[in-house]
């Protein structure tokens, strides 16, 4: 066995797996009106963020290439490691009546979307233990503290109400969704404690864990199901054109079914007796407490199949926006999210400024700082005829692309807004 611990293996897996998806919690909501209109608003979304592994890590990964000591050395590794990615799919409707039981300036929200979710929190630490084994650490103690790997791939359907108020020089524009859930596939681990202790002479290995673990086993069907809910108000003050907006998006659960798999596992072992220098990278090393057959067996002691219900990673978002008349500057925003159960420690904050080129066309320049990664570049451009059409897309991946040693950022966002 020439790896530790299955948390070892999943880290590998998660960095792995950030090649093909993505995170952002990004929504592209149409204006609301107050006079009657029908909405039609289709995007896709690609995000992939960490804050400490190089391009020239992850391109290596992506290659199935060997991976040096020295493409190791290029990650820029900090006491707490984050990675993420979102990849949401979604087509919404957007209808408001002349009157909607009674009540104007109300309408309905219809939206299917297709979502895949990651996040991987994970300490110096465990990384270097993967990365070069615990040669390092003889006569020390690892942390096994505070790690944690989450993946869902889901569908959701949404239904939700939106009305819009105005008095004076206010507008204020709120929106309610229901989302009802189906998931494909749900892996969780969380070890929230943990210790290895290698013996300065490397003649013994002592290590405990608490973790927990959810999962659901292997299918091509949609049939774990979750609730959530999402919230958005916004409130303009009309003579200036600054706008206040405040989201709540995916708060909720999913329902583990029977069938599903739950482990938890409180355990301490001792092992001396073999000569142990590393863990993971001596290929001669072939008995022990930590061999394939006895991480299979302690595997099997806490795995169980039962109902269980896993909270969802949501996300709050707070916005400033200002507008701007006559002048080549259209729009400046500033922001700041957060998601929470992902091990983040600071929340994301933004900035973006936007030029109008022509009556129907503007780009944009932004940065953006936190979350699961360092700062990044990005530039957005959208055209735009009021109360008709809306293109609107968004990139970033420039700094990762020019610096093959900084974090790897890639971000896409594309939509379009069809009004009647």
């Amino acid at each position: 066995m020439k790896r530790i611990v299955f948390i070892g293996i999943i880290i590998i897996f998660s960095v792995y797996r950030m090649q093909a998806q993505l995170l952002a919690f990004q929504s592209f909501y149409p204006n609301f009106y107050d006079s009657s209109f029908s909405c039609l608003s289709m995007q896709t979304s690609f995000n992939t963020q960490c804050n400490s592994f190089a391009g020239s890590f992850i391109n290596a990964i992506k290659n199935s290439s060997y991976i040096s000591n020295d493409i190791k050395k290029d990650n820029a590794i900090k006491k707490n490691n984050f990675a993420g990615y979102e990849w949401n799919n979604d087509v919404s409707y957007y209808l408001q009546p002349d009157s909607l039981f009674g009540m104007e300036s109300a309408g309905i929200h219809v939206g299917v979307s297709y979502q895949q979710f990651f996040s991987l929190s994970v300490s110096d630490d465990v990384y270097n233990l993967v990365a070069y084994g615990n040669k390092n650490y003889a006569g020390k103690h690892l942390s096994l503290k505070n790690n944690e790997y989450q993946y869902y791939n889901y569908g959701t359907f949404s239904l939700g109400f939106f009305k819009n108020f105005t008095e004076r020089r206010l507008k204020v524009s709120a929106l309610f969704d229901v989302n009802f859930h189906l998931f494909k596939d749900v892996q969780y681990l969380y070890v929230n404690d943990g210790d290895i202790y290698t013996a300065e002479d490397g003649t013994s290995v002592e290590m405990y864990a608490k973790a927990k673990y959810y999962g659901t086993p292997s299918s091509s069907k949609l049939e774990v199901p979750g609730f959530s809910m999402n919230a958005l108000i916004r409130i303009t003050d009309l003579p200036s054109g600054c706008t206040f907006s405040f989201q709540v998006h995916q708060l909720g659960s999913l329902f583990l079914n029977k069938k599903s798999y739950y482990a938890y596992a409180d355990t301490s072992i001792y092992f001396d007796g073999v000569t142990v220098s590393e863990i993971l990278n001596t290929p001669t090393y072939q008995a022990g407490i930590l061999s394939q057959d006895s991480l299979t067996n302690l595997y099997e002691q806490h795995i169980d199949t039962m109902k269980t219900t896993l909270m969802l990673p949501e996300a709050i978002r707070f916005s400033v926006q200002k507008k701007w008349k006559h002048t080549v500057f259209n729009m400046t925003e500033l922001g700041t999210s957060f998601i929470f159960h992902t091990g983040q420690t600071m929340p994301v904050i933004y900035v973006l400024q936007t030029f109008s080129i022509h009556k129907n066309f503007m780009v944009g320049v932004g940065g953006r700082y936190g979350g699961f990664s360092v700062f990044n570049s990005y530039v957005m451009a959208e055209y735009a005829k009021t109360r008709n059409i809306s293109i609107k897309l968004t990139a970033n991946a420039l700094l990762s692309i020019l610096y093959k040693k900084y974090p790897y950022n890639f971000n896409i966002q594309a939509g379009i807004v069809k009004y009647w």
